[in-house]
C-alpha cells in the first residue's frame, strides 16, 4: 500500500513538472497596466507591434513602437532589433504576439529580453495607456 501511495505521488510529481513546463513561457508575461505603469517609469524597451498596417493606422499604436511588422512575416526584421535590451511585442489580444515571440527565439532572441504584453493593444488603450496616432 505505501509502495503504490510512493509510486502514485512520483507519477503525480512528473505529471506536474510536464505540466508547469508545457504552460509556462520562458518570456515574459505582462499586463498592460504593467506596461503603461513601466513605461511611464522610464522603461525604454524596443517595442514591435505585430498587427497588420491597417491596424495599426486604424487604432494607433504604443508611443516609441519603432516597427510595425505582421506576426507571420517578424523573421524579416530580425537584423533590425538591437543586440541589447528588452524587447516588447504586442498585437491586439495578445495571441499573435506570443507567436512572434516564439519565432524570435527560434531566430535567436534571448527569451529573457521578451516581453508579450497581455490583452494586447485592445487591453492598453482601454487601460488609458497613451496612444500615437503618427
Amino acid at each position: 500500500m505505501l509502495l503504490s501511495l510512493m509510486k502514485l505521488l512520483t507519477e503525480l510529481w512528473i505529471m506536474f513538472g510536464f505540466f508547469k513546463k508545457l504552460f509556462s513561457t520562458p518570456y515574459r508575461n505582462y499586463s498592460a497596466n504593467r506596461v503603461i505603469t513601466d513605461l511611464d517609469n522610464g522603461w525604454k524597451p524596443f517595442i514591435i507591434d505585430v498587427r497588420s498596417i491597417g491596424e495599426a493606422n486604424g487604432t494607433g499604436k504604443i508611443p516609441g513602437c519603432k516597427i510595425i511588422q505582421p506576426h507571420f512575416n517578424i523573421q524579416k526584421i530580425r537584423r533590425k532589433i538591437p543586440q541589447e535590451g528588452d524587447i516588447l511585442v504586442y498585437c491586439a489580444g495578445g495571441v499573435r504576439s506570443s507567436k512572434a515571440i516564439h519565432t524570435l527565439m527560434d531566430s535567436g532572441v534571448e527569451a529573457d529580453r521578451l516581453v508579450n504584453m497581455r490583452g494586447g493593444f485592445r487591453a492598453y488603450a482601454s487601460n488609458g495607456g497613451k496612444i500615437s496616432r503618427r
